[in-house]
């Protein structure tokens, strides 16, 4: 009997399609039809749709998360296999309805099994549903330790190598220094719990290898000011990349880890602090600060979003370029850096503020020649332009895309004509709603 088209195809490919559909399928829904219509099609798609199991509290939908769980536990009696795809576990809190992460015992019998059959998830993260204020991390006023005892130090603490917390607070500082393997840390409006004896530090510490945090404030404000003095919940001395926000309060904390881990940092990417939903933050702090990379020999990969304000109360377009080519100055002729890169949001009158003919734009062109020494450089610029029309409207006077890309072009000559830079101008025009 001959094979059906599909079967003929190598696994490879079946397996490429199947990537390229969870890429675009946010909710699993095609990936569930594919691994219903075709055995070929199966194990690519439970990988993915298996791949990080969310679990959310009870909110406006009562019994909802029991149903999940029951539905998993049918699930993993029927194909043991599902655990093998298992990679990361995400809980979604509320205050509210928190308690049973804790001490449920249909979701502790749930960890249970997936332990026993061997699921070692590398990833463990959490959030609270609320964006705006930090929801209190899953512990009963009676036992404050009891989401670690039974849950996080048997199921997650010995396996995990990334741990994400998301505006949460009355994290036990515990639950960051017990993970052994972890190497990726990301911590977001989020506050540990240091009353009550609760540091209850381990004698080693987890050796981060990639950091990601939005302020100076909670967790992170609690290791960055003590990992100087070893009294921390992590190592950063061997951190390789770095994102945090470009905000001039983290200034001193960034300074403190490219210090201390200036032997090992590879990448630094900072953003606008919006992109955490931070808003409350004046634009006039939301410039880069001239860092120094001088003793950082392995930097490869520098990424800014700017922030321009072209209010004449602060007009930031000038202190960016100016700061930028501070730390520019600051790397070294014989170095590894391959790419520098910059995002903005702009309307077109910041647009042609920050992209003026001046002699700053001069120097940067000049810096980013002398940093890249003859070697390949890729020069990157991503500038999202909001213009002043509705899209219904006909044309206007404002510059074309084309135009605003030569503009940046004319800005950075030598870079532009180098053989071994390639520069990237991606200009995306916004309109007005």
């Amino acid at each position: 009997m001959p094979q059906a088209p599909i079967h003929q195809l190598a696994p490879e490919l079946t397996d490429d399609i199947i990537d390229v559909v969870s890429a675009l399928d946010c909710r699993n829904r095609c990936l569930k039809a594919c691994a219903l219509t075709c055995r070929a099609f199966r194990p690519r798609s439970q990988m993915h749709i298996f791949s990080r199991i969310n679990f959310s509290s009870d909110i406006g939908k009562q019994g909802y998360r029991d149903q999940r769980i029951k539905k998993l536990l049918d699930i993993l009696r029927c194909s043991t296999n599902i655990v093998n795809y298992v990679g990361a576990i995400h809980l979604s809190i509320s205050s509210y309805d928190s308690g049973w992460i804790a001490e449920d015992p249909l979701f502790l019998t749930l960890m249970t099994r997936l332990n026993e059959l061997g699921c070692r998830p590398e990833e463990f993260s959490t959030e609270g549903l609320d964006p705006f204020i930090p929801q209190a991390f899953p512990d009963t006023p009676h036992r404050p330790m009891c989401f670690y005892e039974n849950v996080f130090r048997p199921f997650f603490a010995p396996y995990i190598t990334s741990l994400r917390l998301s505006t949460v607070n009355n994290v036990p500082p515990i639950v960051i220094s017990s993970c052994i393997n972890l190497a990726r840390l990301r911590l977001i409006c989020t506050d540990l719990n240091t009353t009550d004896g609760q540091l209850m530090l381990e004698d080693s510490y987890p050796m981060i290898e990639t950091l990601e945090f939005d302020r100076p404030i909670g967790a992170m404000k609690t290791i960055l000011d003590d990992f100087e003095d070893r009294i921390a919940l992590v190592d950063l001395s061997r951190l390789r990349v770095l994102r945090s926000t470009i905000n001039s309060q983290n200034a001193p904390y960034v300074r403190k880890i490219i210090r201390e881990s200036a032997d090992y940092l590879e990448e630094a990417r900072f953003c606008c602090s919006s992109k955490y939903g931070s808003f409350y933050y004046a634009e006039k702090d939301e410039v880069i600060s001239p860092f120094d990379f001088s003793c950082v020999p392995r930097l490869r990969v520098l990424a800014v979003t700017m922030a321009v304000d072209t209010t004449p109360m602060f007009q930031t377009a000038y202190k960016i370029r100016e700061n930028i080519c501070t730390i520019l100055k600051s790397i070294r002729s014989a170095n590894i850096f391959e790419r520098l890169s910059f995002c903005a949001y702009l309307d077109i009158d910041e647009f042609k503020s920050f992209f003026k003919d001046d002699r700053g734009w001069d120097v940067f062109d000049s810096e980013v020649i002398r940093v890249a020494s003859g070697k390949p450089l890729i020069l990157g610029f991503a500038l999202h332009v909001l213009s002043s029309l509705p899209y219904l409207q006909g044309d206007s006077d404002e510059p074309s895309i084309r135009a605003l890309i030569g503009l940046v072009r004319t800005r950075v000559p030598l870079s532009a004509s180098s053989s071994n830079i390639t520069l990237e101008v991606y200009t995306y025009q916004e309109h007005s709603l």
